[in-house]
């Protein structure tokens, strides 16, 4: 375990999974969603709560709603999980919303978005129990452990997990941007490792073009007349051409940034996750649809 000076300030780099092209069932793996958080890794010891992020920032502050650990008998503990926001009218959880709680500064702000947007900690690993430094247990031991320690509250919760069938887990992952297979004899080893597999849920939609900007990337997207976004994914050379030389074919008008187009120019787009206001996030570039 990575140490810092003080009592209770402990922080080890979190493991992260590699890239996965397609769902896959195997009886050595669970798969587990993937909540579209951010990563939190919380030190819990002599009564005392340490939030870290991924880079080793202390956000404490940021969510104090977390610094209550429900452990059945108190215990010195090292956890790794997911902050995450649910929205409770869509049942989509919100990545911008955590983002605007870990930029709050002012302890008045902090309480208020507390109370209005309250975050989950949902829990998926245990690194430190007791004295015992556990990453070098296999995920299934670590995961016993966990469940036996840890008692759900409306603030933590445990990770709801498939046992063996990825690829159903990948059909029902509709809320989420995607699983995490996770090999049940796997250790914990920071950086990424192939004992974690992230396999992306992609959704698509057909948009129009309906406009480019003139000093970078970026495609305007409507759908239905209405702007949608921006694709600023890189575009492979041969489709970027194909497109570029579309639109300039339609060009009806422009100001300081854009160009907009006519309508009739439909592409099909695809992306991980809606943002809060009910757009694609990060949408990129499929296909030419008419």
């Amino acid at each position: 375990m990575v140490g810092m000076e003080g009592i209770g300030m402990f922080f080890t780099p979190p493991m992260l999974p590699e890239p996965c092209s397609e769902p896959f069932d195997d009886e050595r793996y669970w798969f587990e969603p993937k909540l579209n958080g951010r990563r939190l890794l919380l030190s819990f010891f002599e009564q005392k709560t340490t939030l870290y992020n991924r880079f080793e920032q202390d956000v404490t502050r940021q969510y104090p709603e977390l610094c209550r650990v429900p452990l059945h008998v108190p215990a010195d503990v090292v956890l790794d999980g997911e902050v995450v926001y649910w929205n409770a009218d869509t049942g989509r959880t919100e990545p911008e919303t955590v983002a605007d709680r870990f930029r709050l500064t002012k302890d008045t702000r902090i309480r208020d978005a507390m109370k209005q947007f309250p975050v989950t900690y949902v829990v998926f690993d245990i690194l430190y129990y007791d004295g015992v430094d556990t990453r070098q247990w296999p995920l299934c031991w670590r995961k016993a452990l966990l469940w036996s320690i840890l008692e759900p509250n409306g603030r933590f919760r445990h990770i709801p997990m498939q046992d063996t069938f990825g690829v159903q887990a990948h059909r029902e992952a509709g809320l989420f941007s995607g699983i995490i297979a996770k090999r049940k004899d796997s250790l914990y080893v920071s950086g990424h490792n192939n004992g974690w597999q992230v396999i992306d849920h992609y959704k698509y939609e057909q948009v129009v073009i309906s406009g480019f900007r003139k000093n970078q990337l970026g495609w305007r997207i409507s759908q239905n007349g209405k702007w949608i976004g921006l694709i600023e994914h890189p575009i492979a050379q041969e489709n970027w051409l194909q497109l570029h030389e579309a639109a300039q074919s339609r060009v009806a008008g422009e100001d300081r940034n854009y160009y907009y187009l006519e309508p009739g120019l439909e592409v099909c787009i695809r992306f991980r996750n809606w943002t809060r206001d009910g757009l694609p996030h990060r949408p990129e570039f499929v296909a030419f649809t008419g």
